[in-house]
């Protein structure tokens, strides 16, 4: 291909080698659905195999708006003009959402807010203000502008990549079953938070992100949702990984997003499944502390009419024992051999890690998670309200891969959880609680590719080369 061609987007769907087919999710409305169905315990749990003459339920149907929605609430349904995210607006001159509920809401009153405020300090937009209405872009003091995300990703020919190297990533010293690692279910998303940086000992898991952003910034969470919010070069995928850290030097956020698709042959993810077996313990806490409330007299499901009888079928079983042995995966394992894999594989810039960890869950695993060493860049924001303007995106160009079984078992997590107070808490719409795509006209999105630079290993190995030539990139990359 000559160098023209690598920068038509349409001439290479960046996946990289080893990906799979895409198995997409439905598109993001243009135009005004239907109604929500209301939630039934027989759409819930139907006790027969429907016949081919009747309609199928829905097998993870929305809740209802609660009668007393709590201030701060929202949901997907962009029919719901007080807390939806609106539909895409019929005027083709104007690029924004009609019915859009989620510009209403306080800022102040949302769970993003009261979880952001912890790095004022870091951050220059307000707050105190709502941004999910905003159409116009909001530039920093740098000059970037941030749009509304997510957007399609693609790359637009109007920002080069000035990153030299890849994402150079520390997996850090927490394994995932560790009681300071939060392991939360969200309304809209499931999340872990790590413990903050209190020492040189532990470390959060962290990143060198290139191109002017401080060495070794630590991870402060994940959120995992479903669908994916980004479309990358028009593919739209089951899941999306992010990534967020943050820069204490004022520079905002970078969220690093892995794209997730299905597995080719329906295997599992092993390093994502230890982190959804801790999450499903956690599930089953809050619906075993929900069935206890209703035996006691304490609560009664009166909005959803879903008997105890339900409630505990909704109970995740026990995961298998692990086969085989630790020391065969080091990276993919959470382990206790007191000594840090970072210590085996030389994964240390700075060589300033004493090397101590009892164990770790690597959330940036090289075969499993983290599968490239490249990617998209554009400034963004968070995907929820209050959509604070402080994310600056890098879109992984390869997808990690999951099994149906695991992509059913993260819905199951999101559509059906109730909380010990036995509320159902979910808010997604259609399976899905994906802000609808917001417009991108203007935005300055840059690829990095092996012309760019090449893997730290690649260049430590031979010191001579830093990029590919052009004749390689489908040595590197997919072409079609």
């Amino acid at each position: 291909p000559t160098v023209a061609s690598l920068t038509n987007p349409s001439s290479f769907p960046m996946s990289a080698p080893f990906s799979s087919p895409s198995f997409p999710p439905s598109a993001a409305y243009s135009s005004p659905p239907t109604a929500a169905p209301v939630l039934e315990e027989s759409a819930l749990f139907p006790t027969q195999t429907p016949t081919t003459s009747a309609p199928t339920p829905d097998q993870f149907p929305p809740n209802r708006v609660p009668l007393n929605p709590r201030p701060g609430y929202f949901n997907y349904d962009p029919t719901d003009e007080n807390y939806g995210p609106g539909f895409r607006s019929s005027n083709k001159d104007k690029y924004s959402f009609e019915n859009n509920g989620w510009a209403t809401i306080n800022a102040k009153d949302t769970d993003e807010y009261k979880y952001w405020r912890e790095f004022d300090k870091y951050l220059e937009p307000n707050l105190e203000r709502n941004y999910c209405g905003d159409t116009d872009v909001w530039t920093d003091s740098r000059g970037f502008s941030h749009f509304q995300s997510p957007i399609h990703v693609r790359a637009t020919g109007n920002k080069k990549c000035l990153e030299f190297h890849e994402i150079r990533d520390r997996a850090g010293d927490w394994r995932m079953d560790d009681v300071e690692v939060k392991k939360e279910i969200h309304s809209n998303k499931i999340r872990v938070v790590y413990p903050r940086r209190t020492g040189e000992e532990p470390d959060p898991p962290n990143a060198d992100i290139p191109s002017g952003w401080q060495k070794q910034m630590d991870v402060i969470h994940i959120d995992i949702k479903i669908p994916a919010e980004h479309t990358l070069n028009g593919t739209e995928f089951p899941g999306e990984y992010q990534v967020y850290i943050i820069s204490t030097a004022g520079r905002g956020a970078v969220a690093v997003s892995i794209l997730m698709d299905l597995h080719p042959d329906d295997e599992d993810n092993p390093t994502f499944g230890i982190a959804l077996n801790e999450f499903k313990k956690e599930f089953n806490k809050d619906i075993t502390a929900c069935i206890e409330k209703m035996r006691g007299g304490g609560r009664k499901l009166t909005d959803s009419q879903v008997s105890i009888e339900n409630l505990e079928k909704l109970i995740f079983l026990p995961p298998p024992p692990p086969s085989g042995s630790i020391f065969t995966d080091l990276a993919n394992s959470e382990t206790d051999l007191g000594v840090h894999p970072d210590c085996l594989t030389g994964n240390i810039a700075d060589g300033g890690d004493p090397c101590t960890s009892p164990g770790f869950w690597d959330p940036w695993h090289p075969r499993d998670i983290l599968r490239t060493d490249w990617f998209y860049g554009y400034d963004g924001s968070t995907t929820e309200p209050p959509c604070y303007p402080i994310a600056t995106f890098r879109i992984m160009d390869t997808p990690m891969l999951i099994s149906r079984s695991q992509l059913t078992d993260l819905k199951k997590l999101i559509f059906f959880h109730f909380s010990p107070e036995c509320e159902a808490t979910s808010v997604h719409f259609d399976q899905s609680v994906a802000r609808p795509i917001q417009q991108s006209v203007g935005a300055k999105i840059h690829r990095c590719t092996c012309l760019n630079f090449l893997s730290d290993k690649e260049r430590n190995e031979n010191p001579k080369r830093d990029t590919c030539e052009v004749e390689e990139f489908c040595n590197y990359h997919e072409c079609s």
